[in-house]
């Protein structure tokens, strides 16, 4: 009988550091699929864990979004598509009585972009939409300039007026209601093509969260500010087909995360004088098939069983610690024959 000893990013994570402990697993995993930066979050945890590891001659095993990296000798983060559940269930499932293929016909704007929690980054390519004085061609908001200090010094072109415009939101204190970040906004479906502000722009961090997930459920076609190369990795991650016949993606290579943003909005420019329906019909047949493919993730044992959790259809196992997550996963796994 295996055990394994399961804790959750959610958690009360050093209310397990004894227990593991005393349990002495055969296997440490640290479910934290729906956060890249495992590195801080757990690095308490590790720090108190770490000389118990050496002496018993244990690992730890991290399940987060983005590539395979390593924390220390012992302790070691393996790319998961767990975050691709939450999609799936919260986005995927919800809309599935939809149809998108004609939403571009409510289109009355070029583009949308959005921004709740603020980043330099997502300051930057507001700016230089308005600096090609582009703001008025689109639905964009920025609900971070509530977490900056003095931040109306930080524009050098927009104005710094309030970029509000979902009713849902209270521009006093910031509040949502009515309104998760798997919905799609109220004004999602006025813009042409979304331009998605991913969590992650540095080096390597491929995090594909629900933001890029409704730009291809809705079948919309998108650009998004993230990591380099990140366009290429939905291609080979996903089987995303790029939408060739609008963009230029020469800029996701690009290591400066200004160069990306310059390439997007010089992307965006360009089709600024495109008829909607002569857009709409140059990509429908990708729109159709991105939507299906990243649908069909959730039947890819490959991605949803990552080498970490393969014991569950090997050996009988006994699960400690937050069990709960673990048992959501099963289960979901089970409805889809990914698990035994």
């Amino acid at each position: 009988m295996l055990d394994v000893y399961v804790v959750h990013v959610y958690g009360d994570k050093m209310s397990h550091v004894d227990k593991i402990k005393r349990t002495m697993p055969d296997k440490i995993i640290l479910f934290a699929n729906e956060e890249y930066d495992v590195h801080g979050i757990f690095k308490d945890f590790v720090d108190e864990l770490y000389p118990w590891l050496i002496e018993h001659n244990k690992t730890v095993d991290i399940l987060a979004p983005g590539f395979d990296r390593q924390i220390n000798d012992r302790v070691f983060v393996h790319k998961s598509y767990g975050y691709q559940l939450m999609n799936r269930i919260y986005t995927v499932d919800r809309y599935s009585h939809m149809n998108f293929d004609n939403v571009h016909e409510q289109a009355d704007k070029l583009y949308t972009l959005y921004c709740n929690r603020g980043s330099f980054e997502r300051m930057k390519i507001i700016d230089t939409f308005a600096r090609e004085k582009m703001i008025d061609q689109g639905i964009v908001t920025f609900k971070g300039v509530y977490y900056f200090e003095n931040f109306n010094e930080l524009w050098e072109y927009h104005d710094g007026s309030p970029l509000i415009d979902e009713e849902g939101y209270n521009s006093i204190n910031n509040s949502r209601i009515e309104y998760e970040p798997n919905s799609f906004p109220r004004s999602f479906f006025r813009g042409l093509v979304d331009v998605v502000c991913e969590s992650r722009v540095d080096y390597l961090e491929f995090f594909a969260t629900e933001k890029t997930a409704k730009s291809l459920i809705a079948q919309k076609p998108f650009l998004a500010l993230s990591c380099q190369h990140y366009h290429r990795y939905l291609q080979e991650e996903y089987g995303i087909e790029l939408y060739t016949e609008l963009f230029d993606y020469s800029f996701d290579s690009c290591k400066d995360v200004n160069d990306r943003i310059e390439g997007i909005v010089s992307n965006v420019k360009n089709i600024m004088n495109m008829d909607k329906n002569t857009l709409h019909s140059l990509v429908f047949d990708k729109l159709v098939h991105n939507k299906r493919v990243f649908e069909n993730y959730i039947i890819d044992y490959n991605k949803m069983v990552p080498s970490v959790l393969q014991f569950v259809n090997e050996v009988p196992y006994t699960l400690h610690g937050d069990d709960y997550i673990m048992l959501q996963w099963l289960d979901y796994g089970k409805q889809h024959g990914y698990v035994k």
